[in-house]
């Protein structure tokens, strides 16, 4: 049985054997094959700083190893090492990932409240269409989801759940507005906006196939849901899923968005 190796942090040196210390050729071409092999275990998508450090640390933790020792005692030593790598870049993947959605989610804030969300109020909350009672209502509305969405979300939300919160702070706000105004009845009303919101409004959608799928996902629990307050027809459902993969299909087709997407 091959003995133990410690797992060592990358950032502690081993202790060198003075006999191994010299780089003979033979020992040269063995740590290039171990090295080489760590960098073919990252992803494509490493970046070449991260293979530097890696064929470094390779290097770094096999001083006290040789040709010579087994090659299960060499590749326990090696493989922890890559994984503490892999480990670490795949949790920096999945943060950048998080950030990136929930920014989509936040951009998207604009697209899903507008005029046409605000004819679920009474009038006398949010004015006439086009007045500048509207126009204020509408600016407030969309800042105060965006402050909330921006504290709440952690990017790891399904889509359901980011459009059942805008729903509940639309619905809260109402109430704040006026005490007597009925929740319930106004979460009715809301239901076929929620429908639009999911179906066709997540701008998100045509950017990552993952966030489609969670879009259509989403729609259907949200169907669930919402049936206590208000039975939605299939037929409109289904036009609404239509409509998200219209809607998607015509926007994959431009450029991704840098800033000059429609707004």
């Amino acid at each position: 049985m091959p003995r133990a190796i410690p797992v060592r942090s990358r950032t502690q040196t081993p202790p060198r054997d003075p006999d191994r210390s010299m780089m003979t050729p033979e020992r040269r071409a063995w740590l290039t094959l171990w090295k080489e092999g760590a960098v073919n275990a990252l992803p494509a998508t490493a970046p070449v700083d991260l293979k530097v450090a890696v064929r470094s640390a390779v290097e770094t933790a096999l001083a006290a190893l040789g040709p010579e020792d087994h090659v299960a005692e060499v590749r326990d030593c090696w493989a922890a090492l890559v994984r503490e790598f892999t480990d670490q870049l795949a949790e920096e993947t999945r943060t950048q990932e998080r950030q990136t959605r929930k920014q989509q989610l936040l951009d998207s804030v604009n697209l899903w409240v507008d005029d046409t969300t605000l004819k679920r109020f009474p009038p006398e909350l949010v004015g006439v269409q086009r007045s500048p009672q509207r126009r204020h209502v509408l600016a407030t509305l969309r800042q105060q989801i965006h402050e909330t969405l921006a504290a709440e979300l952690t990017g790891d939300e399904p889509i359901e759940v980011v459009v059942s919160r805008m729903q509940d702070e639309l619905a809260a706000w109402a109430v704040e507005q006026n005490p007597e105004v009925d929740r319930r009845a106004l979460l009715q009303r809301l239901g076929p906006w929620v429908v639009a919101t999911v179906a066709g409004g997540v701008a998100a959608a045509s950017w990552s196939p993952e966030l489609k799928s969670a879009v259509r996902k989403g729609a259907r629990v949200l169907k669930e849901k919402l049936s206590p307050y208000k039975p939605i027809a299939t037929g409109l459902w289904e036009v609404g899923l239509k409509r998200l993969d219209q809607w998607a299909t015509a926007h994959a087709k431009k450029e991704p968005p840098d800033g000059s997407a429609e707004e």
